[in-house]
């Protein structure tokens, strides 16, 4: 096990019925026990819940119902959780994700605005607020290159722009609840290889991972699964080819690297005229500590070219 790390336990409220109650309630007794001494970070109930509307719900089931269940459900697993694991149901303790819903989707009266306005988070308990599937494009959507998205800055910042622009109406709803961008990555389904395997697709990690830094986003938690282009590497042999690792891994090490460890640590994003450079300052208590400049503009080894920037 790593040392120090926290794990984020995910239960079920896609299915409600009552054999579904029983199996919840005793996947909570494995869960508290598993996540004992200071290794959990937060509870997830309900993965994309917008997405049962016409599969497990009606077509019409509101975002006042999916409350509704989602606070009985929470009620149920405290009540399990204070039974086995008290330690980790004192109020201290008692860490909820926001709905994680499957996009930005403003106006559709079932995002995690509304469910705050429903008083979801009545007791509370809600820690973090979490935005899923947020991906740069598709995989198979038209014009999609690596220049033309993964290597343009300007791609980059109003994807990022979007889900900022979707978090000032939350962050009215909770204010003190930190924005997090989870299950997001380069191209949505994991493919696209040639564009989210390469060491292009490494500049942009690192040029999306400091512009969200700078723009207040508190954690990433990029998207990974066996075999899929964007993920960081491949743990085992498949149809992709042998264990490796991937171009992917050494923007996310560029982009630790940079942020750094230090306390009191502020990036700030430094606009540039052209789409394909970015750059970043890193202070630290106010003062000037790292400067990252970053080329995006493409070229494969077989180009031949110069070409200057200044910072």
């Amino acid at each position: 096990m790593w040392p120090e790390t926290k794990f984020s336990h995910g239960f079920n409220l896609k299915n409600s019925t009552s054999a579904y109650h029983q199996s919840l309630i005793k996947t909570a007794i494995i869960a508290c026990k598993t996540l004992t001494n200071g290794t959990l970070n937060a509870w997830e109930y309900g993965n994309e819940p917008d997405l049962y509307r016409g599969s497990t719900r009606p077509p019409n089931w509101t975002i006042t119902q999916y409350t509704e269940e989602w606070l009985a459900g929470t009620r149920l697993i405290d009540e399990t959780i204070a039974s086995t694991c008290p330690d980790l149901a004192k109020a201290s303790t008692k860490r909820y994700m926001a709905p994680s819903m499957s996009g930005v989707k403003l106006g559709t009266g079932f995002t995690p605005v509304e469910a705050f306005g429903a008083q979801i988070d009545n007791q509370k308990i809600i820690k973090q607020y979490l935005y899923i599937s947020s991906y740069l494009a598709g995989a198979t959507q038209p014009g999609v290159t690596l220049q033309r998205v993964l290597m343009n800055h300007n791609w980059t910042v109003n994807f990022v722009n979007r889900q900022t622009a979707f978090a000032s109406f939350f962050t009215k709803a909770a204010p003190d609840i930190p924005l997090i961008l989870s299950e997001t990555n380069s191209l949505s389904s994991g493919r696209a290889s040639g564009i989210s395997n390469t060491f292009g697709a490494a500049l942009w990690v690192l040029d999306f991972g400091l512009y969200c830094a700078s723009q207040n986003i508190t954690r990433i938690h990029f998207h990974q699964s066996e075999g899929a282009a964007y993920s960081a590497w491949q743990a085992m042999p498949n149809k992709a080819g042998p264990p490796a690792t991937r171009p992917p891994y050494y923007g996310k090490i560029a982009m630790a690297t940079f942020i750094g460890n230090e306390e009191g640590v502020q990036i700030v994003h430094i606009p540039r005229d052209s789409v394909y450079e970015a750059a970043y300052a890193a202070y630290v208590n106010g003062q000037l500590k790292r400067i990252a400049a970053i080329n995006l503009r493409e070229l494969y080894p077989t180009q031949s070219r110069t070409a200057s920037s200044s910072v």
